[in-house]
């Protein structure tokens, strides 16, 4: 459970998605930024994970059949 979610029992809303586009083009080209900044931060974490997992099963053994 996040802090946030702890705090106010719900998960935080974390996408910038413009329902339509408005009159005001600051507005528009700061959702663009923050759309463009979570795809670049997602395709990070999902590269790191692959990293770790292709570290984590290098060293892994077979488990023990009991």
């Amino acid at each position: 459970m996040s802090p946030f979610k702890a705090n106010s029992g719900r998960d935080p809303h974390m996408e910038f998605k413009l329902r339509r586009k408005g009159k005001f083009e600051k507005v528009n080209k700061f959702a663009e930024r923050m759309q463009a900044i979570q795809k670049e931060a997602k395709a990070a974490l999902e590269k790191a994970q692959g990293d770790i997992k292709r570290q984590a099963d290098r060293y892994r053994g077979k488990a023990e059949e009991y």
